[in-house]
């Protein structure tokens, strides 16, 4: 039981690492690992990013990506 507490602890470690909140208005992004955000921050590296997570789609991630003054192009 305490390998599987370390483990869990050391990925919600490197799960926080990853998160990345940079620009106020941008994409929002949302993979379900750490390598898909990586390869989608890399693919978008030419736009701003207001936020990259690991995790599901939410309706807080939905209202967020409303609040965005003009759509990204």
């Amino acid at each position: 039981m305490d390998g599987a507490k370390a483990l869990l602890e050391e990925l919600e470690k490197e799960k926080e690492e990853v998160e990345i909140s940079t620009e106020d208005e941008g994409l929002l992004l949302k993979a379900d690992n750490i390598g898909s955000i990586e390869a989608l921050v890399y693919v978008f590296k030419n736009y701003p990013i207001k936020e990259a997570k690991i995790g599901q789609i939410t309706k807080t991630d939905v209202m967020k990506a409303e609040t965005n003054k003009r759509p990204v192009p």
